[in-house]
């Protein structure tokens, strides 16, 4: 058998964070370069430009250029201890007009033929930057053009930055950046070690390959449980709560704090708590205290669903109902036999032959509509006995269109549904059996999910008198002969009871629709 080798939980921090951490800086560090020597090349242009564009604007200049002597020597020793003075300029140049250096920061051009990059001020302006290489090597470069008082070009003013001191600058930038990006790694490694070392106290000393493997083995065997296991903290927070327990109590506050404060505070185990949760779920509590050196820590609550033992109940209550279904079939299929028979003595075979698939058909059509649409047990098994004994009255019985209930999938007591439902199927029958309408319907719609359910009645009946449309829920009405029978009462309490509502609307002579709704949430808009 081959063991998997344990990741230790300080190698993996280290390299985690080491790796996330390089990453990390690498990328902020070049970002930061990048911008931070953009930046310098932006400020040294500034610098240049500035730096041009004063010397263009002296007096000086001026008179340097228009040939006054003593206007050229103050410029020059003025130039001169402005070129000491600026520590990011290395050369300072005015050119005349006619190509002569009229000042130069090294005296022995002063005087000679410019030969260099005659500036373009027509296309860059006036003033602008560029690079270019000079007598002093590649260099960046700031052009000044220089007019007289009437406004005529005389000259112009260049100012330099040699490229090798632009060099040193950006280097300087790039050094510090590295040096604070392995301060910071080396940081990060150093932190990595601390919290590796803590986690793994806090994990009792496990790596966390093996506490992973425990905690897949605990979580498998709690989440397969038929129990709900609920665990809580000194401080009265869920630490945990498998799926079975979410399913019973739908929401935790179902749980009572007094019987987890008293738990914490006497360290004493309190069982068999009965409860119903928010979703009305029927629910067996059993609380323990969780120890930790003889130090309560927190409190397990295991969860025990009674309602499991009662839907078993109402499923079989469902099988009453196709005993009556079966009852009922019995009677309606002795009459057919009765027909079949006499066409046989008739000799009438091709019409018994289709009278027999006809029959065959409707009652395939009828009941897998039924089947397929309503898949609670106790409910279907209603709806057929119901049709069956609507066929008895020679009532059409008709699931509407879009009709849907899966199983389980609503939390009402399943014997106070079938009680509504049935009283109100059966005074629909009651009502339209007392008419001699050549047309006799009833609709049945349920529409069933996520803990909501609408039931939906509608009869071809002679419908409810306006005067009973108020009390026609109150105690002891009765719309016998006129529309409804006796069981509205119970059906009103039953609704209410649910958190439902009920409304009526009716025709006289058109009948009857009657609309249930209910809901766990408590919403009772249809």
């Amino acid at each position: 058998m081959n063991i998997k080798p344990t990741v230790k939980i300080q190698q993996l921090i280290f390299t985690t964070m080491l790796m996330m951490a390089s990453f990390l800086i690498l990328i902020i560090a070049v970002v930061s370069i990048v911008f931070n020597i953009r930046s310098e090349q932006k400020n040294i242009d500034d610098n240049l430009k500035n730096v041009a564009s004063a010397i263009a604007a002296s007096e000086f200049v001026g008179d340097m250029l228009q040939d006054n002597e003593s206007g050229g020597e103050v410029a020059a020793y003025y130039f001169n201890h402005l070129k000491d003075y600026l520590t990011n300029v290395d050369v300072i140049s005015v050119v005349s007009k006619d190509g002569i250096r009229r000042y130069h920061t090294n005296s022995e051009y002063i005087g000679s033929v410019y030969d260099g990059t005659i500036p373009n001020f027509g296309n860059n302006g006036r003033l602008y930057t560029t690079s270019d290489v000079g007598p002093s090597g590649s260099q960046r470069r700031a052009y000044a053009a220089v007019y007289d008082s009437q406004g005529n070009y005389i000259g112009f003013v260049l100012v330099v930055m040699l490229n090798q001191n632009i060099n040193r600058i950006v280097g300087k930038t790039v050094i510090i950046h590295v040096l604070a990006a392995v301060v910071t790694i080396v940081l990060c490694a150093v932190l990595s070690i601390g919290l590796s070392r803590k986690i793994k106290s806090r994990l009792r000393g496990y790596e966390p390959d093996t506490f992973s493997a425990m905690y897949s083995i605990r979580d498998t065997i709690i989440e397969s449980l038929n129990e709900g296991v609920v665990a809580i903290s000194k401080d009265k927070e869920v630490m945990f709560m498998n799926s079975t327990a979410r399913r019973i109590l739908g929401d935790v506050d179902s749980i009572s704090d007094n019987h987890i404060s008293l738990v914490l505070s006497t360290g004493e185990n309190i069982l068999g708590i009965n409860i119903k949760s928010a979703n009305g779920t029927e629910a067996i509590l059993n609380f323990y205290p969780i120890k930790e050196d003889e130090e309560v820590i927190g409190v397990l609550c295991v969860i025990a669903d009674r309602t499991e033992y009662t839907k078993m109940m109402e499923d079989l209550t469902g099988v009453n109902y196709l005993v009556d279904s079966m009852r009922a079939n019995n009677h309606d299929f002795t009459n057919k036999l009765h027909v079949i028979l006499g066409l046989i003595q008739m000799e009438n075979y091709d019409q018994a032959c289709s009278y027999i698939s006809d029959v065959t058909m409707t009652k395939q059509v009828q009941l897998s509509n039924i089947m397929r649409y309503i898949k609670e047990p106790a409910i279907a098994a209603l709806l057929i006995g119901k049709q069956a004994r609507a066929a008895e009255l020679d009532i059409t019985f008709a699931l509407e269109n879009g009709s849907s209930m899966e199983k389980n999938s609503i939390n009402f007591p399943m014997g106070d549904l079938i009680t509504i439902i049935g009283n109100l199927i059966e005074n629909s029958m009651d009502a339209i059996d007392t008419t001699n309408r050549e047309v006799k319907n009833i609709t049945v719609g349920i529409f069933g999910s996520n803990d909501s359910l609408l039931i939906k009645i509608d009869d071809s009946g002679p419908g409810i008198p306006d005067d009973l449309l108020p009390v026609l829920f109150d105690k002891g009405i009765t719309t016998k002969g006129t529309g409804r029978g006796t069981g509205l009462y119970v059906v009103k309490k039953l609704v209410d009871k649910l958190g439902g509502s009920i409304t009526v609307e009716s025709e006289t002579g058109e009948g009857t629709l009657i609309s249930v709704w209910i809901s766990s949430g408590g919403n009772k808009n249809v």
